[in-house]
């Protein structure tokens, strides 16, 4: 079987064991995602400094400097205008940019000059519960996300990530709030310079009429912020899980569109950095029951 034979048909079980758990509470559908990657770096001539953007055209932005750079905001100078949903309330949602089970992925090389060069790698996706119990249960992933520096690069580089994702929540009971954890692994080294990574994440929730196509009947409600900061300085490797911070609201009664976007970024001089979300033990649940059924039909098939 395929790969991707697989992944799909471990979505359809996912889907089926949620909604089978809690049919009378909540069904949750993706509606659109999109993400915009900003990436620079000085390892070339500080008078020219490497930008580039994905997807899109490249566009060119003031350097932000050498860092390290203030936690809790994106970085000085890098565009922080959040991508447009694709989810407008016209019934149109032509792109799911995190759609399972691949994600979007942006690699970016700078123009390597003799003494050394920077590479980056992004990937983020969304992980949601098909029948969510609270709101946690629908968050975005950031799988083997890496910047990496050589130890002779001239100076900082950094990744910044603006994101946002809608998803159409049909629901006879409102998702509980909660103070999740969501935890992320960090791990990587510096030479003898610093490495950061930051991320703030806001969900908000639009009232809607899914009969038309989700068009919103009152204004957006804030539910809460998740943020993550971290940051090295001096040389040396380092590992740590980060848990977020902050608390989530429960969702109002009704029907309405859960909105999840932010900007997340990592940044450094010289140095080498990972950053991977953790599957929560519940994820890891689904999946192996996912597994254990495929598997069992796979057997039917051959004794068939």
């Amino acid at each position: 079987m395929r790969l991707r034979q697989l992944f799909s048909m471990l979505a359809i079980v996912g889907a089926s064991i949620g909604i089978a758990a809690s049919s009378a509470q909540a069904a949750a559908i993706p509606l659109g995602s999109t993400v915009q990657a900003y990436f620079g770096s000085n390892s070339s001539p500080a008078i020219f400094p490497y930008q580039q953007q994905d997807p899109g055209a490249s566009s060119f932005w003031t350097p932000p400097g050498f860092g390290p750079y203030p936690v809790g905001a994106p970085i000085p100078n890098v565009p922080n205008i959040l991508p447009t949903p694709f989810w407008d309330g016209s019934g149109t949602f032509p792109s799911n940019q995190f759609a399972f089970p691949g994600g979007y992925t942006s690699t970016f090389t700078d123009a390597p000059p003799i003494v050394g060069s920077t590479t980056a790698i992004s990937n983020i996706s969304d992980n949601f519960t098909p029948a969510p119990v609270l709101v946690e249960d629908l968050f975005v992933n950031f799988t083997g996300w890496n910047l990496t520096q050589t130890a002779g690069a001239l100076g900082y580089a950094y990744n910044q990530l603006n994101f946002v994702a809608d998803y159409g929540i049909i629901t006879s009971v409102p998702l509980g709030g909660s103070t999740p954890t969501l935890p992320i692994s960090v791990t990587g080294s510096t030479v003898a310079g610093y490495a950061q990574f930051d991320a703030v994440i806001n969900y908000s929730w639009i009232p809607t009429n899914p009969i038309s196509n989700y068009f919103p009947t009152g204004p957006a409600v804030p539910l809460g912020t998740l943020t993550y900061s971290f940051i090295q300085s001096g040389g040396g490797a380092f590992s740590m899980i980060l848990n977020a911070t902050g608390s989530l609201a429960a969702t109002p009664v009704g029907y309405g569109v859960l909105e999840i976007q932010g900007t997340a970024w990592v940044a450094g001089d010289p140095f080498d950095i990972t950053i991977n979300s953790v599957p929560e033990p519940a994820t890891l649940g689904m999946l192996g029951a996912g597994l254990s059924m495929l598997a069992a039909m796979a057997i039917r098939r051959r004794r068939a």
